[in-house]
Parts: C-alpha cells; structure tokens; sequence
C-alpha cells in the first residue's frame, strides 16, 4: 500500500509535470508560428499575486505576469502574457536583442487555455507544498513566483526535489527537476 507521501508526490507530479509540457507546447507553437528552430533553452519566469476574497468576501482575485524566454545562439525572443494587459490572453513576442515587436500569438482559445493551465498547475502544485495556505482568511494576498529552465532536447526525468527545501520567515523556497526543466516555486507573504 502507498504512503501518504508517495501520493502527494504523484500529486505533485501531476502538476509540476502539466508545466512543464506546456512549457514545452508554447515553445512548439512559438517555433511554428514564427518560423524559428527549437530554442537551446527556455527561461519562463511567472508571478501571481493570488488572494482567495477579500475583507467583504470579494471573490478570488489573481493577478499573473507570464515571461517566456526562448534562448538562440543568435537571438533571444520573449512571449509575455499579464494580466494587466487590456487582453489579458494576448501573448506578445519580442526580439530581446532590439526590443522589436516580433509576432503576436493570435489564437485566443489557445492563449487563455495556456494561461489558465499554467496558473491552475502552479495553484495545485503550490497548494500540495504548503496545504490549505491558498484558502488562509487574514486577507493577505500571496506571491508566488516560478522561475523554469526547461531544455526541449533532453531526455524527459521523473520528479525529483534538487535541494532541500528552504524555509525562511517569510519566504518558502521549493526546487524540483522533472520532465525536461528545473523549476523552483518561490513564495512569500506580501
């Protein structure tokens, strides 16, 4: 019979592994649509400022910045998604080397199913790390940041934690290969 780790561990899995294949798809659809070879490398960086309701029960809010960096040997290309933006399912892409506007993402379906997905697999990892703190009621909103590396040419690992996890007071740090990336979920109290 499995222990109750293994099933968070597979649990976590889940997630993390669900990242890491859209972060493998967007780089798909980013080399297609623009007509690039696959990238050396990946760098996504994403931010969610996250609160379950406020002081008068307002419903959740989510705030997120989306920043997917595609690594060439002579460019480098950064896709971006916020919140913020007036189409916050719009993924813009841009030339890192001028800061040239390359090409949009113009399939919205896909952008807000990658968005959405992308945010619901750092929720539920998130979640399984520090369980019940996403539903905490002291009006607090979280921060969590995901910094991913992710090498589309190497062989796909199992889940694996690369470092102990570190706790400080008021930050939580958590780092996991799994798939092909590294990724480490940050998150703090703001």
């Amino acid at each position: 019979m499995e222990d109750q780790q293994s099933k968070v561990d597979k649990v976590l899995e889940f997630h993390l592994g669900l990242l890491d294949k859209l972060l493998i798809s967007m780089a798909n659809r980013v080399q297609k649509e623009a007509n690039l070879p696959k990238p050396e490398k990946i760098r996504t960086q994403i931010d969610i400022y996250y609160r379950d309701r406020g002081i008068d029960n307002e419903p959740i809010w989510i705030q997120y910045y989306i920043d997917i960096d595609f690594l060439y040997e002579d460019k480098r290309i950064r896709c971006s998604a916020h919140s913020i933006d007036p189409s916050p399912y719009r993924i813009s892409c841009y030339n890192l080397r001028n800061m040239e506007k390359s090409f949009e993402l113009s399939d919205l379906p896909k952008n807000s199913s990658f968005v959405e997905r992308t945010i619901s697999a750092i929720l539920g990892a998130y979640n399984i790390l520090e369980p019940g703190a996403l539903k905490e009621t002291n009006y607090i909103p979280k921060y969590i940041r995901v910094d991913a590396y992710t090498y589309p040419d190497q062989p796909e690992k199992n889940l694996e934690r690369t470092d102990k996890d570190k706790i400080y007071i008021y930050k939580k740090s958590y780092k996991f290969n799994i798939g092909r990336s590294s990724i480490e979920i940050v998150s703090c109290k703001y």
